[in-house]
């Protein structure tokens, strides 16, 4: 049977497109009148023009590509569109076949048009204009797959997220498009089998975070395509996030450093402690001890090293509690506290101070009780310090006073003073950490953190500080808080401590004291000494001191904290444990003044926590209080 010749074959279907196409140059060679009709401009034909002329869909320039590199697949009934003369489109249903004629291979297209009525096209092209405006307009990456995992549509933020080549594009094959996406995925093999698992889902949204080779890493979100209640496919949006999950493991790293160096301050701040109190304890020690017994002559003397030492002990706890204020690990306990007995007890303690300057210091002119909420320890140590300034920069035979003043639930406390008074230059920086403004105009000892930490102290207890000065007039420093209305307790002052105990117990008692440190040892066995029922050996060494304390079997144990060989907790857990020792009180000695060194060491089991420099009424108290019970 005879091949039909080109003319045959063209006019055998005259309400068709038919188009034939050379399978190598892509030009057109024939036609038939109907295609020249709709297709071309009057009187031109669309012989010598290429087939991408004529179809110009996206994945029509993709499959034709795919041609010239021989790749042809055939199509039924296939969605197509071509370039009418006028500019317009023009939708087609065709089929694509090889077939040869004249001994030569050629593609044979028939098309139809696949128009339905004006109207309708109007909407659905504005549609379709609008889904691919706003598909390439995101930023992120958008790829529809139907229900059998097939690529439907996706944009090119897709193809840029996952760099997918041009050419895989060109070929419009939905696995080489995938074959492309997962040859990134650091993982692979895991990623084909969730990606393979997300594409075949009919229900639920989902997300996913995948890592690439490059060290990128791509976020996937899910979700169906509904068409009224029925699942058309999956819609999958991407998102590269390499730059914010960068920022966020920097973030993290800063802050793992940040908490590394303030864990690495308040391990310094606690050495430190601990290495400036154990020589004070030694200087106040003995410098109480020497007040007791040396001649009137010699008395200022040693009254002097006492008050060096005990000025070296305010400047360590201002600098540790402003340290704990900065990392905002100082606690303040909020109590109902009756403000005129604490501003006289505060008034008599900076009393000889005044004297000393020679300034004239009152304290609040009404008797009237004032109640106010606030941490009683915390706001002596701020009036202290508001009232010491007041002294120590005003003038010789000024005035030193304290007012008050009540208004709507809030007290001020005012600190008033004659004295030099604070420039308008220093008065930006007074509030400042090491900031001592007014030092070069007299030479007053301090670190120049008082009012930067009393001001820290007043906003943890909801209240302020602030102030008012003119030079050479004098300044108003005032202290505000929450007024009470009425106290549900107030505690009465403590009796003064005796200083000197005549006798410790009643029966002979045995005290071994573990430390280290040559002078902490002196001074302990210097304050036993006039006390006979007392049966006082020391051990240098924590691993001595355990032998000592099993051989001795003591009433009592005094053990520091930071021994070279063991720590305390060491010690008393091996206590402990020993049946020998199992039931004696044991006292932490440490430099450590924090409040979660003292909870944890009394939590540990130890009976008394005692800070360096340890006052010696305070620790012949506690000797007494635990031996009476043994």
């Amino acid at each position: 049977m005879t091949q039909p010749s080109f003319a045959e074959l063209l006019l055998a279907a005259s309400h068709e497109f038919l188009i034939v196409v050379d399978p190598v140059s892509l030009n057109i060679v024939a036609t038939n009148p109907h295609a020249d009709k709709v297709l071309a401009r009057p009187n031109e034909t669309l012989v010598g023009k290429t087939i991408t002329e004529l179809e110009c869909g996206l994945q029509d320039v993709f499959y034709w590509s795919g041609v010239s590199l021989g790749q042809l697949d055939e199509l039924h009934n296939a969605e197509g569109l071509y370039a009418l003369p006028d500019g317009d489109t023009l939708p087609v249903e065709r089929s694509i076949h090889a077939i040869r004629m004249d001994g030569k291979d050629w593609i044979l297209i028939q098309a139809r048009d696949s128009r339905p009525d004006i109207e309708v096209t109007d909407r659905l092209e504005h549609a379709t204009s609008l889904l691919r405006a706003t598909l390439e307009s995101t930023a992120e990456g958008i790829l529809v797959t139907n229900l059998d995992g097939h690529i439907v549509n996706f944009n090119h933020r897709f193809a840029q997220i996952w760099d997918i080549p041009q050419f895989v594009l060109n070929r419009g094959r939905d696995w080489a498009v995938f074959r492309s996406t997962l040859g990134k995925l650091a993982d692979s093999h895991a990623g084909r089998l969730r990606l393979r698992e997300l594409v075949t889902s009919r229900d639920g949204e989902t997300f996913d975070t995948f890592a690439l080779h490059d060290d990128r890493s791509i976020e996937c979100r899910s979700r169906p395509q509904l068409l009224k209640d029925q699942v058309l496919g999956r819609v999958f949006s991407f998102t590269d996030v390499t730059e914010r999950m960068r920022h966020e493991r920097d973030l993290a790293n800063a802050r793992d450093a940040a908490q590394a160096a303030s864990r690495a301050k308040t391990e310094f701040l606690s050495h430190m402690s601990h290495e400036l109190r154990t020589p004070l304890n030694a200087i106040i020690g003995f410098s109480q001890l020497l007040a007791e017994d040396v001649p009137a002559s010699e008395l200022e003397s040693v009254k002097a090293i006492e008050k060096a030492g005990g000025h070296l002990l305010s400047l360590i706890n201002e600098l540790l509690d402003m340290a704990k204020a900065e990392a905002g690990r100082l606690d303040v306990t909020m109590e109902i506290v009756e403000l005129n007995s604490l501003c006289r007890d505060c008034v008599t303690m900076v009393q000889p101070l005044a004297s000393r300057h020679h300034v004239q210091l009152s304290g609040l002119p009404t008797d009237d009780k004032v109640y106010v909420h606030a941490d009683p320890m915390r706001l002596k140590q701020m009036l202290i310090n508001l009232l010491s300034n007041a002294i120590k920069y005003n003038n010789e035979n000024g005035q030193a006073s304290l007012e008050l003043d009540m208004d709507k639930g809030r007290v001020r406390l005012v600190v008033v003073d004659t004295g030099i008074g604070i420039s308008e230059a220093d008065q930006k920086q007074l509030f400042q950490t090491f900031s001592r403004v007014g030092s070069k105009q007299r030479k007053v000892e301090g670190t120049g953190i008082g009012l930067a930490f009393t001001r820290q102290l007043a906003q943890l207890m909801d209240g302020d500080v602030g102030f008012s000065s003119t030079p050479n007039v004098g300044s108003r420093f005032w202290i505000d808080l929450q007024g009470a209305d009425t106290p549900d307790s107030v505690s009465a002052a403590t009796a003064n401590e005796q200083s000197n105990i005549i006798r410790l117990c009643s029966a002979s008692k045995r005290v071994l004291y573990i430390e280290d440190d040559t002078m902490s040892r002196a001074l302990l066995q210097r304050i036993l000494i006039n006390h006979p029922e007392i049966e006082f050996a020391m051990a240098e060494s924590g691993a001595a001191g355990l032998t000592l304390a099993r051989e001795m079997q003591p009433d009592l144990i005094l053990c520091d904290m930071n021994l070279g060989d063991m720590s305390g907790y060491e010690i008393l857990c091996d206590l402990r444990d020993n049946p020998v020792t199992a039931n004696t009180p044991i006292f932490a000695v440490s430099g450590d003044a924090g409040p979660d060194d003292i909870a944890t060491a009394l939590g540990a089991g130890f009976s008394r926590y005692l800070v360096k420099p340890v006052q010696i009424p305070a620790l012949l108290t506690a000797i007494k209080d635990i031996l009476d019970e043994t």
